[in-house]
């Protein structure tokens, strides 16, 4: 093949990153927009169907679906139509077709029930899909001489707007994936590995995918077969270990697709899963940015590497500035907290528990029997045990009065005399009924430990032995949450103290009724 006679293929394909930005540069706001809006609407399912590599485009958007609980299908259109059930009066049906005219597409659309929505991504906003559609996402790759190259490229574009949108993400940065495009030189050194394939016997070519990488496999395994007619397949991770593994021998080459960076999934590796529930920052780094390590979590999110992500022992600010600045970008947010709370420790409640309730972000509370504490172990005229942490770790953590402490665990003792359960037991279950915790997270040095602190969960203090064990462990918090324990008629606390409410009651008398403040703009 001469190089100065490039063939349509090639010339489309050096007509990649021109299509991208063409898709780039297009405004993607009204589109945006309405997707965003389908994103929380009450469908019972959404189901991402094509043929061909306009279906392997959308495997990327049903992953990111699927990783933030969303409930998503990722059927082939031929597998649809004999399979009319997996579509209701309820479902959003997403539908790729670059011509939006291709025969499986418009028999779909001629089959009942219709779905609640159908929204097309394709690069013909005249073709049938895109008239019977309730919102057209244009492909804007423009014609191809021959198989799919600039549109299959473009179609993944489009299904990172749709995924963006529907699961209040990122968009990722389509500008810099044609520039990416364009400074690729790879062909050349693949040029000896195609000639020595051509000339082998019984030539098969198997791609192997993971993670979003799979959707370009099974692209490449049909491209190569439509436009080299060489015997190709391409598979999605382990599914090339049942059956094709078995033939492999001579004239088989296996081309995977993968991370760029090897040790991007080393810690997956080592801890035996695909990918983590809830990914936790230990404490909040000061040294880096706030977009920079939201941007890094929010990546982990997209890949499918992390479900959740989550921060510890941060500041009121910490939290509210990276809530703000994921909301700012479209990225994940924090779902929880760790946080240090107990009856002997109540500083959250003074500004993260107002914070969590307000932004719905879920307390995990470590050290919920203050340290160890709170075990019943430890009360007035008898001494630390010989077997304590607390001869070690004391100093680590704050400090707390023995006379305060015998107050709590006093109160401790008549609960528990009351309820018939343990001093943790009852210590745990005041944490599990605060506002804004999720789940505490428990220490045992046995099986036996264990079990008697799993036995605070099932059962729920009175609302009056809640009041006694309030009022044993209020102290005079700092400022300025003294200061506003005074007007808990304009701020309440997320935990009414009589402290609050006495002072509350005070100004009122002292004062008249405030009106209303008006918001000042800015």
């Amino acid at each position: 093949m001469s190089p100065t006679r490039p063939s349509p293929f090639e010339r489309d394909i050096a007509g990649q990153p021109k299509a991208l930005r063409a898709f780039a540069h297009a405004d993607p706001r009204p589109v945006l927009a309405e997707l965003t809006e389908l994103g929380a609407s009450g469908h019972d399912r959404i189901v991402l169907t094509g043929m061909g590599s306009s279906h392997d485009a959308a495997l990327p958007t049903w992953r990111r679906l699927t990783s933030h609980g969303r409930a998503a299908w990722w059927t082939d259109t031929g597998q649809l139509l004999d399979t009319p059930g997996l579509v209701t009066d309820r479902t959003l049906l997403i539908a790729t077709s670059q011509s939006g005219a291709s025969g499986e597409v418009v028999s779909l659309l001629e089959t009942d029930p219709r779905p609640a929505t159908l929204v097309a991504v394709t690069n013909d906003v005249g073709s049938p899909l895109a008239a019977a559609s309730d919102v057209v996402v244009p492909v804007h790759s423009g014609d191809e001489a021959t198989v799919s190259t600039k549109s299959y490229l473009n179609s993944l574009a489009a299904h990172d707007l749709v995924a963006a949108a529907l699961t209040r993400t990122a968009l990722g940065d389509i500008l810099a994936v044609a520039q990416a495009v364009e400074e690729f030189d790879g062909a050349s050194a693949l040029m000896p590995l195609a000639q020595e394939f051509i000339t082998a016997a019984n030539p098969r070519l198997a791609y192997v995918g993971f993670a979003d990488h799979a959707a370009t496999a099974r692209y490449a395994g049909l491209i190569t077969k439509e436009g080299a007619k060489v015997a190709a397949e391409g598979f999605i991770g382990g599914q090339f270990r049942h059956g094709p593994l078995e033939l492999a021998g001579p004239g088989l080459v296996a081309v995977l697709f993968g991370s760029g960076d090897p040790g991007a999934n080393s810690s997956l590796r080592r801890l035996g899963t695909d990918y983590i529930d809830i990914y936790h920052l230990h404490g909040f780094d000061a040294l880096t940015p706030i977009e920079e390590t939201q941007d890094t979590l929010n990546k982990f999110v997209r890949e499918g590497k992390v479900r959740y992500i989550a921060c510890s022992n941060f500041s009121g600010w910490h939290l509210m500035k990276s809530l703000a600045v994921a909301d700012r970008y479209g990225w994940t947010r924090y779902v929880a907290h760790q946080v240090y709370y107990s009856l002997i420790g109540r500083e959250y409640e003074w500004e993260l528990m107002p914070l969590a309730l307000d932004q719905k972000v879920g307390a995990l509370v470590w050290s919920p029997l203050g340290w160890g504490r709170l075990t019943g172990k430890i009360r007035r005229g008898k001494p630390l045990p010989a077997e304590s942490r607390l001869h070690k770790t004391a100093a680590q953590g704050p400090e707390v009065s023995d006379e305060r402490l015998y107050k709590v665990v006093d109160a401790l003792d008549a609960v528990a005399a009351e309820t018939g359960k343990s001093v943790p037991q009852v210590a745990l279950n005041w944490v599990l009924q605060r506002p804004s915790v999720s789940t505490v997270i428990m220490g045992a040095r046995n099986e036996e430990q264990l079990r008697q602190n799993l036995a605070a969960e099932g059962w729920n203090l009175s609302s009056e032995q809640i009041a006694r064990l309030d009022a044993a462990s209020d102290v005079t918090p700092v400022y300025p949450y003294w200061h506003q324990r005074q007007f808990g008629d304009r701020n309440p606390p997320p935990v009414a103290t009589e402290k609050s409410v006495d002072l509350s009651k005070l100004n009122n008398e002292k004062e008249p009724p405030r009106k209303a403040h008006a918001k000042t703009q800015r």
